[in-house]
């Protein structure tokens, strides 16, 4: 996933994401704002959520969704 600062339209970091079996997955098939603060992306391939916390864009968590192989939508209450 790519970090943009919206100000200078200028790539910031790069962050890895990866399903729980710890492959590597470049493909995020949906984004969204956790209550917390936290960036939630469906993986696509790893069939895994990963959580990102926006201080230190790093990884935090992965969760196995269990779903085949194509997430595709993210809903928070």
């Amino acid at each position: 996933m790519t970090v943009i600062d919206a100000g200078t339209r200028r790539v910031t970091t790069t962050i890895a994401l990866g399903g729980s079996n710890g492959e590597l997955n470049h493909q995020p098939t949906a984004i969204g704002l956790s209550p917390a603060g936290d960036i939630w992306a469906a993986c696509n391939g790893s069939s895994s959520l990963a959580v990102i916390d926006t201080a230190s864009n790093t990884v935090i968590a992965s969760i196995d969704l269990g779903l085949g192989d194509d997430p595709t939508g993210i809903a928070s209450a």
